[in-house]
């Protein structure tokens, strides 16, 4: 069996995962907002449900404007590593778990044999001509953990 050919795709500021936060923390803002009319209640710990809620508002909003870091996610046809923009490798060879794929929006997470894993949003329209490619490489049966549950994804991790 072949695997897929080699890809680098670049990582970095993702619109669409900034929406899908700010949508989900909204959703919890309003929810909380709604529950704490419905049930009158001021208590501490529904003070802190809409706290909870107006954090990741707040984070998301942070997603939306801060992040700037740019890398590289490559396949070589073998391992997969993280580089920054001027091709430096970051980590060695690591395993990359696709957690949750939206078509053109992927969660994953890049686990280095030694180190911390890297959490990565990738999204399709940071390089459109090799997105495809990078889908093929992520879920190659020959790229993933030998661990990896059928069908190739993770639902949690």
């Amino acid at each position: 069996m072949h695997s897929a050919p080699a890809v680098s795709y670049p990582v970095g500021p993702s619109r669409r995962a900034a929406v899908l936060h700010l949508a989900v923390a909204g959703a919890g803002l309003l929810a909380s907002a709604g529950w704490l009319a419905h049930f009158a209640a001021a208590d501490a710990a529904s003070a802190a449900v809409v706290l909870c809620a107006a954090a990741g508002m707040a984070l998301g909003l942070g997603s939306w404007r801060g992040l700037s870091v740019r890398r590289q996610l490559q396949w070589d046809g073998a391992a997969w590593s993280l580089a920054d923009a001027q091709g430096r490798h970051l980590q060695g060879e690591a395993t990359l778990a696709v957690v949750m794929d939206l078509g053109r929006l992927m969660l994953a997470r890049c686990t280095p044999v030694a180190g911390r894993a890297t959490w990565l949003w990738l999204d399709g329209d940071a390089d459109r001509l090799r997105w495809r490619a990078l889908r093929r490489a992520a879920f190659d049966p020959g790229t993933l953990p030998a661990d990896a549950p059928i069908g190739r994804t993770e639902l949690m991790g």
